[in-house]
């Protein structure tokens, strides 16, 4: 790999760059942490348990208030990075 790139600096040859497949790479990394982001939401011990447990309706509430932001946050993720790796 190193002498190819000294025979292409002495010959002038540019070099191309596979850039999208790394780009694509990371968007599907990314699509795959707002997956992650969302499950954790999903499964949350906290709201399961507060539900399970028979906690009041207030708390309840609130448990799926927060599980539902962490929800939308991972899904806002695996959405805008789908977007982007559909552009690339």
């Amino acid at each position: 790999m190193a002498g190819k790139k000294c025979v292409n600096a002495v010959t002038g040859k540019k070099e191309e760059r596979k850039v999208s497949s790394c780009k694509a790479e990371e968007y599907k990394a990314g699509i795959k942490l707002g997956r992650n982001i969302a499950l954790i939401g999903f499964f949350c011990p906290i709201f399961w348990g507060s539900v399970i447990m028979g906690a009041p309706a207030s708390v309840i509430l609130f448990n799926l208030t927060h599980s539902g932001i962490i929800i939308a946050l991972g899904a806002l993720i695996a959405l805008l990075n789908y977007v982007k790796y559909r552009r690339a």
